[in-house]
């Protein structure tokens, strides 16, 4: 009887701290909850800044590539990229630009032998695709060299405009708004001289529309592009396309 009634005891003490214990796993539950979510947001927040800056990196390596195939070396010796200039809100509006873009200036022995434009097309089949003219200071303006820097075009089909899938883009080269003349400005498709590409018309033919406009707007700016002044101060009022053929003109 005794060691029953003691076992018996036991047994109620022991549920007694039992439920004790288990009250308490709730308890911890919600103290840790709240600590693995927020070291879950730090490193998504820590991962999407890693990505952000990388993606910026790779833009930036690109570029420089772009501009370093654009002039011949033998042609400047100053450093493209210490030679940046402003470009006003007017300019960056006209060639599709977002804010604070820069164009580069390319000097031999104090001259400036040449201009990098930005320059962006919206009429891409698949998104905007960005360009950079460079631009000679011949008369009337000749392009040097056109690089595409970004874009969205299917892979196989419209990205024949990129130089390590195909030679189509260096066509620009040496063309200005007299040769061709401008209402030839266009892909053949279209009466132009311009090729299309095999199966995308609308890619290439965004990309010449947005080279003769590039090439217009710096011909009537041709002065303040070619001098050494950190920002143009250009007239909005002049930025016509009226030069342009109809069939390059935008709606």
């Amino acid at each position: 009887m005794t060691k029953g009634h003691v076992g018996s005891g036991t047994q109620v003490k022991d549920e007694a701290i039992q439920p004790k214990s288990g009250n308490q796993t709730p308890v911890k539950a919600l103290l840790v909850l709240p600590i693995l979510c927020l070291v879950c947001a730090l490193a998504l927040a820590a991962s999407y800044h890693a990505s952000k800056d990388r993606i910026a990196l790779q833009k930036q390596r690109a570029l420089l590539q772009a501009l370093t195939e654009i002039f011949p070396a033998s042609s400047y010796n100053n450093d493209v990229l210490e030679a940046e200039f402003a470009l006003p809100d007017s300019l960056q509006q006209r060639l599709n630009l977002p804010s604070d873009s820069k164009g580069f200036r390319l000097e031999k022995d104090g001259n400036v032998s040449g201009i990098i434009l930005p320059s962006v097309s919206l009429s891409g089949y698949s998104g905007p695709i960005h360009l950079i003219v460079g631009l000679r200071s011949t008369r009337p303006l000749s392009v040097q060299a056109v690089r595409v820097t970004d874009h969205s075009e299917t892979p196989g089909l419209g990205d024949k405009m990129m130089l390590s899938v195909s030679n189509w883009i260096k066509a620009f080269a040496d063309t200005s708004l007299q040769s061709p003349p401008q209402d030839q400005w266009a892909v053949v498709p279209h009466g132009g001289v311009f090729d299309a590409f095999t199966g995308a018309t609308i890619t290439p033919a965004a990309i010449v529309q947005q080279v003769a406009l590039t090439l217009e707007v710096a011909e009537k700016h041709r002065t303040a592009l070619f001098t050494h002044s950190p920002v143009l101060h250009l007239d909005e009022s002049s930025l016509s396309l009226q030069a342009l053929p109809a069939n390059m003109r935008e709606p």
